[in-house]
């Protein structure tokens, strides 16, 4: 087979991508993640703050969930702004692989992302890599980040609020310490509740309000290599 019918045959596999993704996220998938909306900022920390936020959390009720090593690799998309990722994450010597997408909806005046993600194969995870490469001409965009996870019950008492405490390598000068505060919320539920819910915690772990970091780390990615 020439190289040229080679690169045919994944462009037009390329083509199927929605379709498959589609049946990857469907309703008869058993352990699917339903869609919601991840209402979560981000702030950049120094190395003082990012020593001293653990015992903050513990004292303000927070338990540590989680330490995991995480390698994201981005693939090609069709719509602007829209995100399809391939997380390879390692915690208790266990690894697995997640497949995320996210899309930009405005909810009260501001952007949030509605996320789907179901945990894949390997194999599966690798095809859909060799897919993208294929289709982007050369090696995809990908950083790697050691988070610390901690969590508690947010103020309704029926869903967790998580605290990713992240050290983030292969961003060039964004590289460094963060902080991330996450709450999942239906794709109609109280969305401006979750936002005033994490400035206040953001306030009293940081001691001041400050402004979240507006990039996303794709983006800070793709900021890095220009």
């Amino acid at each position: 087979m020439t190289k040229r019918r080679v690169s045919l045959v994944f462009r037009s596999a390329f083509r199927q991508l929605p379709k498959i993704l589609r049946r990857v996220f469907g309703s008869n998938c058993q352990d699917c993640k339903k869609s919601h909306l991840e209402v979560e900022r981000k702030f950049a920390i120094s190395k003082e703050e990012f020593r001293a936020l653990p015992a903050r959390l513990l004292a303000s009720g927070f338990q540590l969930t989680g330490q995991v090593f995480m390698t994201d690799t981005f693939l090609p998309v069709i719509t602007e702004g829209d995100m399809m990722r391939i997380r390879v994450e390692t915690m208790n010597d266990k690894t697995k692989q997640v497949l995320t997408r996210k899309k930009w909806v405005v909810v009260g005046g501001d952007r949030e992302r509605e996320e789907t993600e179901k945990e894949t194969s390997e194999l599966a995870a690798g095809c859909l890599l060799e897919l993208g490469e294929r289709f982007a001409g050369g090696p995809l965009p990908s950083f790697s980040k050691d988070r610390d996870l901690y969590s508690r019950l947010a103020e309704d008492d029926h869903h967790n609020i998580v605290v990713a405490l992240d050290t983030a390598d292969g961003l060039g000068d964004y590289s460094g310490h963060y902080m991330e505060i996450e709450l999942l919320v239906p794709v109609n539920g109280d969305v401006q509740a979750a936002r005033q819910q994490i400035a206040s915690l953001a306030s009293s772990l940081l001691g001041d309000e400050r402004a979240f970091v507006q990039l996303s780390y794709q983006e800070m990615l793709k900021r890095s290599t220009l």
